[in-house]
């Protein structure tokens, strides 16, 4: 990615478009799919410990 040029020509209209970087579907993250990602990012890591009965 950073071999490549900072502007590229619109697809579009033909002008000059700079390339901009964002974070992808943030904003569309419900906070059910949040929690869900993150305790599987944290069981990852940390495993839980099951005891048999």
């Amino acid at each position: 990615m950073s071999t490549t040029p900072k502007n590229q020509l619109c697809p579009v209209c033909g002008g000059d478009a700079r390339k901009l970087f964002s974070a992808a579907n943030l904003s569309t993250l419900n906070s059910s799919r949040a929690r869900a990602i993150d305790r599987t990012a944290r069981t990852a890591e940390t495993p839980d410990v099951v005891n048999a009965p």
